[in-house]
């Protein structure tokens, strides 16, 4: 069984100053896969026989290696330990290769046969990526170590200083393989032959739990930063020499996990607490979009497409053609990162445009809701007045070819306080604004 959903998407330009109204593409539909009852997956990757390849574990914390095919059948292959199978990726032997926290790395082939190998019952392995040596490298959670395993087993770790804690890994273009460090907030590299350096992130000081980590298609690092109270929530770029830009997700607590190359020349990633998937241009530009559960893990698959796993036992894959775009917010309404400076008890007119895949106005649109949220007003934010109020009570104005508004009328108790609005046009597709209440 599979379940179809029409798929929409928010974009937000993260750059300091918009002069230009940001375009919000749409997309196709999301496929949902449903798992065996009991059984849930962890990470997921593209594996050698045109086939997708997940780690999971059941209710009774049992290991276990998934294999799901293009068309959805799904394949459990029950591992013999209690192991906690996360991180997985193809090897250059043709066998999916995958990091356990009981201390061992396993080795699939694609008949299901499974071999283990013993790191260290402490290691707590976490991910693993091939190497450019023909080698399998892996983190040491617990162990703050880097490994590296043969094709044949043989391993050998790579200390790192106490307490770094490494969780992502990836091979990079050029060459080495990158790191997150958890508890430092560093970012390491590591030389086939082992020299190992490191990078710290501008807020590495307050501990911004660094999570996953991928190359990019534009030949740097991408990785995620993961939320504190002193800021973070950003997707991060380092380049091969180890300069560090970072880009903040609109969503507040996004709960950002995993990281991966995109099919369309992008970097995609997940937000487990706001139920989305997200897109990221080289540039910075980010795309949100709503997926009907919490998402796990993201990668490419060989059929062009994205697949992630999902909380509730389902497996998702999602076609990234664009189906329709979504113009705006235009004035009087400034877009994020910028504040909205208003008067409380006001309606403020939102105005946008929607066009349809070939630039076609789509003029159909019948309904919206309105949510709004309390949000910490934050000092040295840009502000920007509005500058243009509407009358009369909140609703929705088709104004043709196109071109909408909704005059949103808010409520006087919103004085001396800072909000997050979110225009619902339906089936998930959200527009976002934030505003400081005179």
């Amino acid at each position: 069984m599979r379940r179809k959903i029409p798929f929409v998407a928010l974009v937000g330009c993260l750059l300091l100053v918009a002069p230009a109204a940001p375009v919000h593409a749409a997309t196709g539909d999301i496929t949902e896969f449903p798992q065996p009852a009991g059984l849930w997956a962890w990470n997921i990757a593209a594996g050698p026989d045109g086939n997708m390849w997940f780690t999971g574990n059941t209710n009774d914390f049992d290991d276990n290696v998934g294999m799901i095919t293009p068309s959805g059948d799904i394949t459990w292959f029950p591992g013999p330990y209690k192991a906690g199978a996360v991180g997985i990726a193809a090897g250059p032997d043709g066998n999916m290769w995958f990091a356990e926290t009981n201390g061992y790395i396993g080795r699939i082939t694609p008949s299901g046969d499974i071999t283990e190998f013993l790191v260290g019952h402490s290691a707590y392995n976490f991910d693993i990526t091939a190497g450019p040596d023909g080698n399998m490298w892996f983190t040491e959670h617990y162990g703050s170590a880097i490994g590296r395993i043969t094709p044949s087993g043989t391993i050998t770790e790579f200390p790192l200083p106490q307490y770094s804690m490494p969780m992502g890994i990836t091979t990079g273009s050029d060459g080495n393989m990158w790191f997150t460090e958890r508890y430092t907030g560093w970012i390491g590299r590591i030389t086939p032959s082992g020299v190992i350096t490191e990078f710290p992130t501008p807020y590495h000081v307050y501990g911004p739990e660094l999570s996953e980590i991928a190359a990019g298609p534009d030949g740097n690092i991408w990785f995620t930063e993961g939320f504190t109270q002193w800021g973070p929530n950003m997707i991060a770029r380092i380049t091969p020499s180890g300069v560090i830009t970072e880009f903040p997700v609109p969503t507040v607590n996004a709960g950002l996990g995993s990281i991966t190359a995109g099919p369309d020349g992008n970097v995609w990633f997940t937000e487990g607490n706001g139920y989305m998937i997200a897109r990221i241009t080289p540039s910075g530009v980010i795309t949100e979009f709503t997926v009907p559960k919490s998402p796990g893990a993201i990668t490419t698959g060989p059929d062009g497409a994205l697949w992630f796993t999902e909380a509730g036992s389902w497996i998702g894959r999602f076609d990234v053609s664009p189906a329709y775009k979504f113009v705006g917010f235009t004035s009087p309404v400034d877009n994020l990162p910028a504040f909205n400076l208003a008067k409380a008890g006001q309606a403020i007119p939102l105005k946008w445009r929607l066009l349809g895949a070939n630039d076609e106005p789509v003029t159909n649109l019948v309904s919206v809701k309105v949510t709004v949220a309390g949000l910490s007003c934050l000092s040295g934010a840009t502000l920007d007045q509005v500058e243009e109020y509407a009358s009369g009570s909140s609703g929705l104005q088709n104004l043709g070819d196109g071109y909408y508004q909704f005059n949103w009328k808010t409520a006087t108790s919103y004085a001396k306080s800072c909000r997050t609005m979110k225009l619902d046009l339906g089936g998930g597709f959200v527009q976002t604004a934030e505003f400081w209440f005179k």
